[in-house]
């Protein structure tokens, strides 16, 4: 069926000025989208979200990945609302 894919992380702390955030989603290990932020000075708690609409089988696995490029020196929370999402559309 057609599904919609939402990812969403939310970075709260450790990073600084221009700090570059990825959020990427994968189906069955294949790269399906991206997201990047560039982390602002006045608030390192950031959301960054990306979301796309795939045809998927019954044994579709999907991935969230989130990371700081820049350093190791940010922090990924668990959240409520935040996370992998999977609806079915048709």
């Amino acid at each position: 069926g057609t599904y919609l894919v939402i990812g969403s992380a939310y970075f709260h702390s450790g990073f600084t000025a221009n700090d570059i955030v990825h959020l990427i989603i994968l189906k069955n290990g294949t790269y399906i989208c991206d997201s990047i932020l560039r982390m602002y000075a006045t608030s390192p708690y950031q959301i960054v979200q990306d979301s796309t609409i795939v045809t998927c089988a019954a044994n579709d696995v999907f991935y969230l990945y989130a990371y700081n490029q820049t350093a190791a020196r940010g922090k990924i929370a668990s959240r409520d609302g935040h996370g992998l999402s999977v609806i079915r559309l048709a």
